[in-house]
């Protein structure tokens, strides 16, 4: 699927593939060589990144293994990311979306998702999903100021310094957060993932 996806795109076309495993970063190497394209990697084996840790120029096929790829990288050289394989962490996903698209950029990015029908890449899929929505539902709440956010997720969830209480209907640091989110939404969105990795 995946050399059938970059036969339709022009062979100078930086593309980003993530991955989960190593496995999957080899199969990839093996099909840019297949379709003459010029292989990077970025994974806990292969760092292949100019110095500024951006996509070099002369590779083609960037090789990524999410969590890898997650932060602190810029690979917005691509217009088009694949991912292969999941993890269930929301955090990383969006950030190794983010790797692409950075805050500010205008060109558009693609991307595509590669995943097989009955499988386990379907089930994380979906509950990534899920998961964004959960998210996106809470952040919403505590940006139009309903403190009533608290009923949004299951308090047992939470980890206790930040779990709700009668005198204080939303915990202190998400009220104080809500006031930080119109400087920085971004750094909080990032933030508020590594405090709720939810689990479905």
């Amino acid at each position: 699927a995946l050399e059938d996806l970059l036969e339709d795109l022009a062979p100078t076309e930086p593309v980003v593939v993530f991955c989960r495993f190593v496995h999957d970063l080899e199969q990839v190497q093996a099909v840019a060589h297949r379709t003459h394209r010029r292989y990077g990697e970025l994974s806990g084996r292969r760092k292949d990144l100019t110095p500024t840790a951006t996509m070099p120029d002369d590779i083609d096929l960037m090789g990524v293994q999410i969590a890898s790829g997650s932060v602190g990288v810029d690979l917005s050289k691509a217009s088009y990311g694949v991912f292969i394989s999941l993890g269930f962490s929301l955090g990383d996903y969006l950030q190794a979306v983010a790797r692409l698209h950075r805050p500010g950029a205008r060109k558009t990015v693609s991307y595509y998702h590669l995943i097989a029908k009955n499988t386990v890449d379907l089930h994380i899929y979906d509950a990534l999903k899920k998961r964004k929505e959960v998210v996106d539902s809470i952040l919403k709440a505590i940006t139009s100021g309903d403190y009533q956010a608290k009923n949004l997720v299951d308090p047992d969830m939470l980890p206790e310094e930040f779990a709700p209480n009668e005198s204080d209907p939303i915990p202190v640091d998400l009220v104080g957060a809500r006031e930080s989110i119109a400087q920085d939404f971004q750094s909080y969105y990032r933030t508020f993932f590594c405090l709720y990795d939810l689990r479905f």
